[in-house]
């Protein structure tokens, strides 16, 4: 799943424009979800209506086209990734270490921490005194929506898993996704997203840890020079019962 955040004070003028990137890339027949960050809600309220059973860590409501559910807990970001089936996701005002960005700009200068290396461009209503971002383009939407839904399409890929392991030979997640939108990186480079080792008991695939399919590689690799027939590159298979 692709993930990605919006960033900026809240108006209804940003709201409408989440609505037409929303739009925009369902036209394109992706699947989209937005995650927003609610700091009025009390616990156990959905839509004004108590929807948390004493004890319950999971209540929903299930009607017509649509389906609502509330856990009795604060999840984690990855927690809530890993449950969702969407081609994109768009975080509204919800921070993510990881999560390139869209920096939304109105009548108030940004906060400094929020312009980074993550930052894939500027857009809103944005004074003119405002326009220098440090190389980091500013569209605007109302003319170049188009232009913007390119940029997400082409700048935001698969979110990294965030255990800064380096073998793709950044420091950390954060500078790997750095690289990957300023175009000197490319997704595949990540052992974690792209493995080179599968492991697989009856069936379902085990996750490994870049260290682990390294060592895996290296022994069965190892093993497979030694034997008459193998050639640099082949595809080595092994199977155990």
């Amino acid at each position: 799943m692709k993930v990605f955040a919006v960033i900026g004070r809240k108006s209804k003028e940003k709201e409408g424009f989440l609505t037409s990137i929303v739009q925009e890339l369902s036209k394109e027949g992706y699947r989209v979800g937005v995650l927003e960050e609610e700091i009025n809600m009390k616990p156990g309220l959905v839509y004004g209506e108590t929807c948390l059973h004493k004890g319950c860590s999971l209540h929903g409501k299930y009607f017509g086209e649509e389906t609502f559910l509330a856990f009795g807990e604060h999840l984690a970001l990855p927690t809530l990734f890993d449950m969702l089936n969407l081609d994109y996701l768009i975080l509204n005002g919800v921070k993510d270490k990881l999560a390139p960005k869209i920096l939304w700009v109105e009548d108030e200068a940004p906060n400094k921490e929020d312009i980074d290396e993550l930052v894939l461009c500027v857009t809103g209503p944005i004074p003119s005194r405002f326009l220098d971002f440090n190389e980091v383009p500013v569209l605007d939407y109302r003319g170049k929506l188009g232009e913007l839904i390119s940029l997400i399409e082409k700048k935001v890929s698969e979110r990294l898993p965030g255990i800064n392991c380096r073998r793709c030979g950044f420091n950390d997640c954060k500078s790997f996704e750095a690289a990957i939108i300023k175009g000197k990186a490319t997704i595949d480079m990540c052992m974690v997203l792209n493995p080179r080792v599968e492991l697989k008991f009856n069936g379902k695939e085990i996750k490994l840890h870049p260290f682990v399919q390294g060592l895996i590689r290296n022994v069965v690799l190892a093993i497979a020079t030694s034997l008459k027939g193998y050639r640099k590159g082949d595809l080595v298979e092994i199977k155990v019962k």
